[in-house]
Formats: structure tokens, C-alpha cells, sequence
């Protein structure tokens, strides 16, 4: 601890944590000591020397907790207080200096030798106490100008002036508190706060002191600069008006000549949008202020556009608007816009009694800065014509050339198929499986529905059992539906179309054929040798096919029914996806109906006078033949 204490020197810190308790080891301050502003030099985590100011008059300054190597300095008064100039912020040492008469800027700066690198010219305050009327203002200047002597920015200093130089790229908000609290309180009604406030996409939102001639630039400057990705050709200006205290909104632009002319005004609101966001969660609570304030006679309301622009949406309805402006509020056009055609939907009030509209079109490619927009206005911006974004399908499986197709609203399955070059030597057709993503979302919503109707059934189930003495509930019956429920909750919605590939291919896309959509697949896998039993059989497995083996063979092979089986409604699941479910009379005299390579049956379980969930068989059919469809596209790398 260096400066004005009863013993300046080096201190082990045992159980000191706070600058009070420094204070008290080095015996307390002397009389002479300056105690407004102190200083901490601290060696930072990146090992850079930083300074830190405290106000050892106040309680807070007290309670700052100091660590390892810090270095306290305690600065002594000069003969009088207010013949001292202070210098602050990013600079190599907080000075108190002597005022004297004539003093400037570079007199105090001289040739940097005090600034940190990296220090901001273009944005530089002297924060000064009027002698007068004690009320405090703030004046910019910029750093190298003034060391040019640029007599705009060399300015004569003044008895207590404190000078505040600021870092590039620096958050400014929490040096700047307590300007900001001194203008606040000593505003008045007559007299608002001279202050200003950016927020959006800049560096540095928050709230600015306002100074004479103040401009756009100038709090774009203080607020360290514009972030890439700006939209310069939309910005707002939230102005109160003094006489009743509404808000009313200027639109802007943020081209250099806009920001060097714009003069803001006490407690002026500017926000900056980025060119990718959408606006409307930043305008919706100015928009709501607007409608709230909105008379008769002062009609600040929302003006909307939807359709082929960037941001759709409300915007606030500023004076002098036109469709140019607000095609600029909105992001401008979209790609796809119809610039012949657009429509104004007009609302007007006829002698208060009731309301009309009328509707206007406009042609986008004339000059749109002469088309005056009024409050209420709705502008529609249409899209051209059958204009459609770029559709894919992909091809995967036993094709000539597998991959992803860019397809038209005209394109059919057959179509494709020749686009990837037909089908191989190995591909079965009768086993195609196609998908499309609108089904895929309708059969998960489905399956979402069976999942919570099981739900209830299972709790009903349950508390049923648990209120009745005689238990109707059997083990196997909670195992049955307990599992059932499971299998719909890990199953996943697939969205397959059943379609009949050997007839799309034999008739060269004449019969059968398929208009594809975006998003769908296509996958023809391997010609199979296999046939599945899944169920109620002692053996579920994949046998070989053997030609002109029916049901029975199989389900035999298999080891025969279990106990369980419901052999009265045993089905099968196609290679192409179609369930065919048939009772065993029938079965043997229908040749047509032979087992065929890739079909999976399925013996079911005999739910009749176990479970009494209803649908308990339609949805474990659902999930056997979601399950066969997810087997085969996985051997075509689909999943």
C-alpha cells in the first residue's frame, strides 16, 4: 500500500480481505489523503497490469476485496479539491492533477504517454459540474484530434473536470452508472434526463450521456460500434414528445450521411436490428405501447405485411411511411416474390359510424417510395406463380445408381427408377418399401394415440383389480398389456406406402405409379431366401423358403402352436407390406395365397378371454408389420 497512509509499505495478508482491513494494518489514512479516488494495480488471470478505482469514502469502496500482489495507492489532495483535473479508465495511472488556467486536453493527455493501448479516440467524455446551477454534462471529444490541437476536440478543461477515456471494444454500461445516475436525478418534468439509449445488434447496448449536437454516429461510437451482420437499412428511433409524454417512432437508416446528420434528442430509445433475426419480439412491446396511446386524432398504430418478404409481421406506423420503407423494415424480398401483383388492404372509418375497405394493387417494379401508406394499411406480397422450392427423393437399395433425385411437382416413382438407372439382377421388387414423411407423422400420431389410450386402460386395468376381492386381472394378462404398451412406446413411426413395384415396372410406369413428394424413399433391397414366424410358435425363427410350403409347413417347422396361439386368426405380412390375414380353412384352397420369400406370419396371441383392451390385436398387428418394414430397410442402410 504506497501514498497517503500512516505506514505505507508491503503487507503479508492473513486473514485481510477487504481494503478496510489494508487500511487499519498501515495504521489508517492521513488528513491529506484524496479519499474520492484510490487506486488498485492488479496483475490479471491473463497476466496483464490492470487499475482499478475505489472510492474509499464510501462503503463500498471499503468492502473491496484485494488479493495477492495487489497494489494499493492512496492519492494525496492538492491544496484545494476543485483546482484538480482527474483522468480515468484506460490509462496507465488515474491522475488528480492541478488545474490551471488555459489547461487543455493535450495537456493532460500529453503524447499518450499515459493511455493504454488499444484505447477508443473517437469516443472520449469530460464529465463536468456547471459552477452555477451544480448540474452536471458531459462533453465528447476525440483523443487523437485533440493531441493534433484540432480545436474542436482540444477543449479548455475546467476546475473539476474528470476526464473518461475508454478501451476499443469496451462494455462501457458500468463506467458509465454513475454519470448516468447523476443526470437521472437531476431531471425534472420541464427538463428530462439528458440521456440516450441503444440496444440490439451493437456492441455495447445500454444507456449513454447526451451531449450538445449529439448524433447517430456518435452514439454508435460510444456504444462501441455496430456488430457485423447490421441491417443499415432499417433502424428506429423511440422519441418521447415533451408536451404529453407519447412515444412515436422514427424510422431510419443507418447510412453514414443518416448517421452524421441525425441530432437525437433526451431520452431518444435507437434500436439496431441484425440482418437474420426476427424483428418481432423487439417491436411487439412498441407496438403495444403505440396502440395503447393511439386516439382519434393521433392514429400511432401498427401497419402489417405478410407474405414473400424477409420478416413478416406488424411494424410500427411511423409519418411520411411508404411501401419502400416498410419493404426495408421488413428484410426485403424473399426469392420467390411476384413483383407484377401485390395488394393494400385499406381500412377506413366512415363518420364514425362504420368501417370499409377497400383494396389496392400495386406493381413491385414501379417506385415504391411514392406509394404513401396509411394507419391500419395490410400488404400482402404474393409468390410467383407455381413457383415450388427444390424437392428431393432418394433412390437406395439394388438400383444401378443409388442417391438422392431432385424431383418435380410432375414426377412419378417410374420416372426415378429410370433416373437411377433400373433395377439390378438381385433387387425384389415385391419387397419395395416406400415411405413418405406426411404419413410418417400421421402414423406417429397414431401410434401416440394407442400409446395414451393404453395408458388408461392399463391404470383403469389396475385399479379395477385392486378394488375387486375376486381379481380378474390374471399374471399373464398384466405381463400381455404391460409389454404391449412398452413395444408402442419404442417404436418409431415409419410412413410406408404400399404400392405394387412389378406392376409400375412391367406396365413401364402405366399402372400403379406413385407421384413423389419431398422427402419420400424408395428402397428395393435384396432378393430374400428366408420366411419369419413370429408369435405364438415354440420356435420363433427365419426358415429357408422351400418352394410350394404353405402356412402349415412353416408353422410346423416352427414346432406348432403354443398354448396361447390364437389359431383362428393367424396373418401374414408381405414382402411389399400388405397384411393378408385369412382363417386356416380357407387358407389350403387358395393356391394364390402361398408363402412367399420375405413374408413374415405372425401367430397371434389368444386375447379373447385374457385382455379386455379391445383393440389389443389390431395394434400388436400394427407393430409386427412396423417392425418387418424397419428390418428391411435397415439391410438398405435406411436406418
Amino acid at each position: 500500500i504506497t501514498g497517503e497512509t500512516t505506514r505505507p509499505a508491503i503487507y503479508e495478508i492473513k486473514n485481510q480481505k477487504r481494503i478496510s482491513e489494508i487500511l487499519k494494518l498501515a495504521g489508517g489514512l492521513l488528513p491529506t489523503s484524496y479519499t474520492k479516488l484510490a487506486t488498485i494495480e492488479r496483475i490479471n488471470k491473463k497476466d496483464n497490469r490492470t487499475y482499478v478505482d475505489i472510492n474509499i469514502r464510501s462503503k463500498s469502496g471499503l468492502n473491496k476485496r484485494i488479493y495477492d500482489g495487489d497494489i494499493i495507492k492512496i492519492f494525496s489532495v492538492l491544496d484545494k479539491v476543485e483546482d484538480v483535473v482527474l483522468i480515468k479508465g484506460h490509462v496507465k495511472r488515474n491522475l488528480g492533477l492541478e488545474w490551471k488556467h488555459g489547461m487543455k486536453i493535450s495537456d493532460i493527455l500529453k503524447n499518450r504517454d499515459n493511455l493504454l493501448p488499444g484505447y477508443d479516440s473517437r469516443y472520449a467524455l469530460i464529465e463536468r459540474e456547471d459552477q452555477i446551477t451544480k448540474k452536471l454534462h458531459v462533453i465528447n471529444f476525440n483523443i487523437d484530434k485533440a493531441l493534433l490541437n484540432d480545436y474542436k476536440n482540444d477543449i479548455s478543461l475546467e476546475k473539476g473536470d474528470v476526464i473518461h477515456i475508454f478501451a476499443l471494444g469496451q462494455d462501457r454500461t458500468k463506467s458509465l452508472n454513475s454519470i448516468i445516475r447523476k443526470l437521472n436525478e437531476q431531471a425534472t418534468h420541464k427538463q428530462p434526463a439528458q440521456t440516450v439509449s441503444v440496444k440490439g445488434n451493437i456492441r455495447s447496448p445500454g444507456d449513454f450521456p447526451l451531449y450538445k449536437g449529439m448524433t447517430l454516429q456518435n452514439l454508435i461510437f460510444a456504444a462501441a460500434d455496430l456488430l457485423p451482420e447490421t441491417d443499415i437499412n432499417y433502424a428506429l428511433i423511440e422519441r418521447k414528445n415533451p408536451e404529453t409524454q407519447d412515444s412515436y417512432i422514427i424510422q431510419i437508416d443507418l447510412s453514414e450521411e443518416s448517421q452524421n446528420n441525425f441530432i437525437l434528442k433526451p431520452l431518444d430509445k435507437v434500436i439496431i436490428f441484425d440482418l437474420h433475426s426476427n424483428r418481432q419480439s423487439i417491436l411487439a412491446p412498441i407496438i403495444s405501447k403505440l396502440e395503447s396511446q393511439a386516439t382519434l386524432n393521433n392514429k400511432q398504430r401498427a401497419i402489417s405485411i405478410s407474405g414473400r418478404v424477409k420478416f413478416s409481421g406488424k411494424y410500427p406506423y411511423t409519418e411520411k411511411m411508404t411501401l419502400a420503407t416498410l419493404i426495408d423494415a421488413s428484410g426485403g424480398y424473399l426469392d420467390d416474390v411476384y413483383l407484377a401483383d401485390a395488394e393494400i388492404r385499406r381500412y377506413k372509418t366512415i363518420n364514425g359510424e362504420r368501417r370499409e375497405i377497400s383494396k389496392l394493387t400495386v406493381n413491385l417494379k414501379n417506385d415504391l417510395s411514392r406509394i404513401k401508406l396509411k394507419p391500419y394499411d395490410e400488404i400482402i406480397i404474393r409468390r410467383i406463380p407455381d413457383w415450388t422450392e427444390t424437392e428431393s427423393v432418394k433412390v437406395v437399395g439394388e438400383v444401378k445408381f443409388p442417391g438422392t433425385y431432385t424431383v418435380s411437382k410432375s414426377d412419378t416413382l417410374w420416372d426415378v427408377i429410370k433416373r437411377a438407372g433400373g433395377i439390378t439382377e438381385y433387387a425384389d421388387p415385391n419387397a419395395a418399401v416406400f415411405t413418405r414423411k406426411t404419413l410418417k407423422e400421421k402414423e406417429q400420431l397414431e401410434l401416440d394415440r394407442y400409446r395414451k389410450q393404453l395408458d388408461q386402460l392399463l391404470a383403469s386395468e389396475q385399479l379395477e383389480s385392486a378394488k375387486s376381492l375376486d381379481k380378474t386381472l390374471t399374471p399373464d394378462t398384466s405381463v400381455m398389456d404391460t409389454d404391449l404398451a412398452n413395444r408402442i412406446a419404442s417404436t418409431e413411426a415409419i410412413g410406408r406406402l404400399i404400392i405394387d413395384m412389378p406392376k409400375i415396372l412391367n406396365s413401364n410406369g402405366a399402372e400403379g405409379n406413385v407421384t413423389l413428394m419431398e422427402g419420400d424413399v424408395l428402397a428395393i433391397p435384396r432378393k430374400r431366401q428366408d420366411v419369419s414366424i413370429l408369435g405364438q410358435v415354440n420356435f420363433p425363427t427365419s426358415h429357408l423358403y422351400k418352394e410350394g410350403y404353405l402356412l402349415d409347413d412353416y408353422i410346423s417347422e416352427s414346432g406348432g402352436f403354443t398354448a396361447k396361439a390364437d389359431e383362428d386368426r393367424i396373418y401374414v405380412i408381405k414382402a411389399n407390406g400388405s397384411v393378408l390375414a385369412t382363417d386356416r380353412s380357407s387358407w389350403f384352397s387358395q393356391q394364390s395365397h402361398e408363402i412367399a420369400p420375405g413374408d413374415t406370419i405372425v401367430v397371434p396371441y389368444d386375447v379373447d378371454h385374457v385382455s379386455p383392451i379391445i383393440q389389443w390385436g389390431n395394434i400388436s398387428r400394427i407393430l409386427f408389420q412396423l417392425a418387418t418394414t424397419a428390418a428391411t430397410l435397415k439391410t438398405v442402410g435406411v436406418f
